[in-house]
This record gives C-alpha cells, sequence and structure tokens, in this order.
C-alpha cells in the first residue's frame, strides 16, 4: 500500500442519514448508485474552479461499503457514527482543505439542502487529516477546530 491520506469531518449529529449528499456537496463525487446527485448538481452550478473539480476526480479512493457498492465517503467514529471519513491518493494542499472545511460548514447552514434529512447537522466539530503509510502508521498532518 502506498501513502494514502484519511480526511475525518466530525460532525453534531448522527451521519448515516446524510454522508453522500454531505461529500456531494462539498465535492461533486458521487459513488455507485449515485446517492448524492442532486447535491453534486448544486457543486457544478456553484462554479468551483476547474482544477479543485480535477484534483477530487483524480485523488478521491473510492471505499467498497458492506454491500459492495463504491463510494466516495463513509460514516466513522463508532459508536455514534458522528463524521464521514474520505481518503485521497495524495496529500490535499491547504487550499483544498479549507476549500472542504469551508463547503461542509455551508452545508449545515444551507436553506437548500433537501428536507428529506432527518437529524441534519448544524455544525463541524473538527476536520483532521490523517496520514497511512506503508507499515500503517497513522500520522495527523492537519486539523482543524471549529472555534465559532
Amino acid at each position: 500500500m502506498e501513502t494514502e491520506y484519511t480526511l475525518r469531518i466530525e460532525i453534531d449529529k448522527y451521519a448515516g442519514n446524510f454522508e453522500y449528499d454531505m461529500w456531494a456537496y462539498i465535492s461533486g463525487i458521487v459513488g455507485d448508485g449515485n446517492c448524492g446527485c442532486e447535491m453534486a448538481e448544486v457543486f457544478r452550478n456553484d462554479n468551483v474552479d476547474e482544477y479543485i473539480v480535477e484534483w477530487f476526480d483524480d485523488e478521491i479512493i473510492f471505499i467498497q461499503d458492506e454491500r459492495g457498492a463504491y463510494r466516495p465517503v463513509q460514516m466513522y467514529g463508532p459508536p455514534n457514527y458522528k463524521g464521514i471519513e474520505v481518503r485521497f491518493s495524495s496529500l490535499p494542499s491547504k487550499e483544498i482543505l479549507d476549500i472542504v472545511y469551508h463547503r461542509a460548514c455551508n452545508f449545515c447552514n444551507r436553506d437548500i439542502v433537501p428536507d428529506r434529512f432527518d437529524n441534519f447537522p448544524t455544525k463541524i466539530i473538527r476536520m483532521d487529516l490523517i496520514r497511512e503509510d506503508t507499515i500503517k502508521t497513522y500520522t495527523n498532518v492537519y486539523t482543524r477546530i471549529n472555534n465559532e
């Protein structure tokens, strides 16, 4: 295994109701089953710079879920699963991390988010980027805590 980077975004609610939509809003990326297509369309309409779109397209590692579907995002944080986790094949720049953080915060505050969400997130608690190398050593390389 080459070095991978895992981005974890901790939120204030159980993530199982909206993780695909949240990541599609942040990155424009959807996985098998097209979960999050509506929010990916919002991403495209927000006129994000093309090199950001290409970076997400090239660097996100899709993770196979328990049903065999490949997704760009998964829940993390047992026992409450109050977070999402995404893997990248290269180190994101500070600019990418800032975009992810700001779009995640906007997702929590945005009026256009579909009404179908129960227990909708209202706040980002923290965001961590962790490097995982070939010998399964984990190093936290970035942390951002919401200080409101």
